[in-house]
């Protein structure tokens, strides 16, 4: 896996939380950010233009609509269930204020020794709005659920867990994976 969100500060340190890392937010099968960082850390309110409708016919393509750089890709839901499988990795969450806030950049969850994905939340299907940045992070695979959904792997201050049935023009994280 990649050290940064896609659309993070590369030079920002991968395993200490802060704003820095959270990255730009990606609608699902689209191969372009949805929201810049900046934008992302600025921009709270509704996105002027989101797209609100979102929908394919399969998985994301990753020849066309790849958002990750040359020789990486967004990885599927099941690699993503062997990351959090804990016979696989040790998961600590980091941080103390598991809240909900515009402005707060301090937890995620630690998985083994080399990855750390932040809880930036998402940005909502109808306007792009920010909602449960610091409690929620969410993370799209490739893995399409149906023509209106895609998997994904959902983190907070309990537990994590891949899920389905989350509609393609949610703005998430998105963390590439080597081919």
């Amino acid at each position: 896996f990649m050290c940064h969100n896609l659309g993070a500060n590369e030079g920002a340190d991968p395993f200490t939380p802060a704003a820095e890392i959270h990255g730009a937010m990606y609608q699902f099968g689209i191969g372009t950010e949805a929201l810049s960082q900046a934008d992302n850390l600025s921009n709270t309110g509704e996105v002027p233009g989101w797209n609100n409708s979102v929908s394919g016919s399969g998985d994301w393509d990753m020849v066309t609509q790849n958002p990750c750089p040359p020789g990486w890709r967004v990885p599927t839901i099941e690699e993503w269930a062997a990351v959090i499988n804990t016979s696989n990795n040790a998961i600590t969450k980091v941080g103390t204020d598991w809240t909900s806030g515009s402005g707060n950049y301090y937890t995620g969850t630690q998985i083994g020794d080399a990855l750390f994905l932040p809880t930036a939340g998402l940005r909502s299907t109808s306007n792009g709005s920010l909602n449960f940045r610091g409690i929620y992070g969410y993370y799209w695979s490739s893995t399409a659920d149906g023509s209106y959904n895609g998997h994904y792997l959902g983190l907070n201050s309990v537990d994590q867990g891949t899920g389905n049935n989350f509609s393609r023009s949610y703005g998430f994280s998105v963390r590439c994976v080597a081919e």
